[in-house]
């Protein structure tokens, strides 16, 4: 190892000042922060929404297979 290993942070300081710069209201522009909630809020939204529908899609995809692969047999058994 060629030092001490420092701990490894989502965000440095510099992206934090940035977004902080950006997402802070001055007084001529309060609207802007506003903005920028809604859109971090619609972002979100659709992130949640693509994560479950693809966990929905892919517990479909698992139930066809066991009924398509599965024997009858083991199903019966509880596999």
């Amino acid at each position: 190892m060629m030092g001490a290993s420092k701990s490894i942070r989502p965000f440095a300081p510099f992206e934090w000042m940035v977004a902080l710069r950006y997402l802070r209201a001055r007084r001529k522009a309060s609207f802007v922060s506003v903005i920028a909630f809604f859109s971090f809020l619609g972002i979100a939204l659709g992130v949640a929404t693509l994560i479950v529908v693809m966990l929905s899609t892919a517990e479909t995809k698992c139930a066809k297979w066991r009924r398509d692969i599965v024997p009858v047999g083991l199903r019966e058994r509880g596999f």
